[in-house]
């Protein structure tokens, strides 16, 4: 009956982290400005920057807002450099936002690309992270 307990609450407070470091995060970056380098370069830029999952291996779940800034008009796409899926694409434009629903193991590396020649702009990373490591845990009976 201990043993239960314990892990019930040691899996409730797990949950609870997992909640407070989104939240957290949420709206550290909700105040952060806009990156935009000094020169007036290219920027992309993701909202979270990291996304946290319970345990090592299992998918992480967030609603990921990236946005884009060009020093000049011109056909941009945005692409995940991990799957080389093209996500998003957009004619003309010196900046713009989309949102995109992550779902991955694994931290994942986003580009700006121009549409036509896919030269790489800008680029920015979700990091995934865990709460619990899978540990493979030797569990031997003992009588004495």
């Amino acid at each position: 009956m201990y043993f239960n307990s314990s892990r019930m609450i040691l899996n409730t407070l797990g949950y609870v982290l997992v909640i407070l470091s989104h939240t957290a995060q949420a709206e550290q970056l909700r105040t952060a400005a806009f990156d935009v380098t000094p020169s007036g370069g290219n920027t992309l830029a993701t909202t979270p920057q990291t996304c946290v999952s319970l345990r090592q291996g299992r998918n992480c779940y967030i609603e990921l807002e990236i946005n884009w800034q060009v020093n000049a008009a011109q056909p941009v796409c945005i692409k995940n450099r991990n799957t080389d899926i093209v996500l998003e694409c957009w004619q003309d434009s010196l900046q713009g936002a989309f949102k995109y629903d992550f779902n991955h193991t694994e931290s994942q590396t986003f580009e700006l690309i121009t549409q036509h020649g896919g030269q790489s702009l800008a680029s920015a990373d979700v990091q995934v992270q865990w709460v619990y490591t899978n540990r493979q845990e030797k569990r031997r009976w003992r009588l004495f």
